[in-house]
């Protein structure tokens, strides 16, 4: 085994203090290095580890609680087997403060993994071809690029379609300081329909090409707090318009910003999460139908809790969408047994609810069972709440498989139901496997 190893070192002329009286200071982290045996770098670690050279700690136990901070995130990552610590004394004078390297050593893992994954609502059955790599080329960064394709039936004449297709490249998780950077390129074809009901409201299609850069940054005096930013340019064309009952959108050129702030502090314990999350969002955008300009504008905030308890993870998750001079569409993605379709407005509600159950606990698989109750609340433009139509309930399961040796890859699959029409045996269902978790 080849063991990679570099130093962090700075000389300082006073230590950076933590919280407490100075004179309290006993322990100065003189130097911080790292050590992997397979293909992550350490300046890539370097970059994910907070803790800075010449900071002071009133006692021992306050850096080890610090450290196990930092092992924590490092595990949070979720590309190794495994993440530990040593602090070794360095020499020091009488009187002085007691100086220590501290040492992080990493497990890499198998984080490459080319899959092809089918999913069907019913109507339609999408193929995910996809390759990716979490931690690329030993940056802790993922590298993905992958295809979707969408095979299905016109709801009008019966006739087999292609309603979508996608290619995306996404670059994510470069981190320089506190400043997190990710790019997404893509080229997809999309067909949007409404119904209300049964009746088909609308039903067209269009090319997209998009492209967004994402900016995020960590405050320093505040762990866990992050705000972001997101450039967008998207270009629409080729507009193909089969039924058209209510006036369509058109929008050739978009360009915007989406400002956001997140609180996460939601961990990895094995194979459960811990933890909560806030975030808050506004995405707004310019966009131009080729002779007219508009302006729109969405607000989203979300809290996610998970927890453990007696050995099963409790995890929920609340959704606040309100859009201030447009109908949403395709929020039915967001409750799982819903179909697209069938969900949409200028504001939504939404919950989904789940417990991640384990079944047995293995040496290369380790399943876990996560049935769930989503709910959806979803008002349209210059109608009334209606209970009875915009009320939206799906049920269901997943089967997860996590593999305890490669902690950056599981497979999900699951199938679900839509209580919300009229008799069970009309229920809509989704079925699928995905190498991603729901949420």
């Amino acid at each position: 085994m080849v063991i990679l190893s570099a130093a962090i070192l700075f000389i300082t002329s006073a230590p950076h203090l933590v919280a407490g009286e100075k004179s309290n200071i006993t322990v100065i982290v003189e130097e911080i290095s790292f050590e992997s045996d397979k293909k992550t770098r350490p300046e890539a670690l370097a970059r994910e580890v907070k803790l800075e050279a010449g900071t002071g700690f009133e006692s021992i136990n306050y850096l080890q609680d610090r450290l196990d901070r930092e092992v924590q995130d490092l595990l949070n990552l979720r590309v190794f087997a495994d993440v530990t610590v040593r602090v070794e004394d360095l020499p020091s004078g009488i009187g002085e403060p007691r100086k220590v390297r501290v040492v992080f050593t990493v497990v890499d893992t198998w984080t490459l993994f080319p899959f092809l994954v089918p999913s069907s609502d019913g109507s339609t059955t999408a193929f995910n071809l996809a390759v990716v790599d979490k931690n690329f080329l030993g940056t802790l960064t993922e590298f993905r690029i992958s295809g979707d394709l969408g095979v299905g039936t016109d709801p009008i004449d019966g006739k087999w379609e292609i309603p979508r297709w996608g290619l995306y490249f996404i670059w994510s998780g470069f981190t320089v300081n506190r400043w997190q950077f990710s790019t997404r390129l893509s080229q997809t074809y999309q067909t949007e329909r409404k119904f209300d009901d049964t009746i088909l409201l609308q039903d067209y299609s269009y090319y997209e090409t998009l492209l967004l850069f994402t900016v995020r940054y960590e405050f320093k005096r505040v762990p866990k707090l992050f705000t972001y930013i997101i450039p967008m340019v998207s270009l629409r064309y080729e507009y193909e318009t089969s039924v058209q009952v209510e006036a369509i959108e058109y929008e050739y050129f978009r360009t915007g910003l989406s400002l956001g702030l997140d609180y996460n502090r939601i961990d990895w314990i094995d194979f459960y999460r811990r933890g909560w999350a806030l975030g808050l969002m506004n995405a707004t955008w310019g966009s131009s139908d080729g002779e007219n300009g508009n302006l729109k504008s969405i607000f989203t905030s979300r809290m996610s809790v998970h927890g453990i308890l007696a050995g099963i993870n409790p995890n929920a998750r609340l959704l606040s969408t309100v859009s201030i001079n447009h109908e949403m569409i395709g929020l039915g993605s967001l409750i799982r047994g819903v179909r697209d379709n069938n969900v949409y407005g200028n504001r939504a509600l939404i919950l989904n609810s789940g417990i991640q159950i384990l079944l047995w606990k293995g040496k290369v698989i380790e399943p876990h069972l996560q049935p769930f109750v989503d709910v959806g609340l979803a008002a349209r433009r210059n109608e009334p709440l209606v209970w009875t139509d915009d009320f939206f309930v799906g049920v269901g399961s997943e089967l997860i498989i996590f593999l305890p040796a490669i902690p950056s890859a599981q497979v999900r699959g699951w199938i679900g139901f839509d209580l919300s029409v009229d008799g069970w045996s009309k229920a809509k269902w989704e079925a699928g496997l995905s190498f991603d978790l729901h949420y």
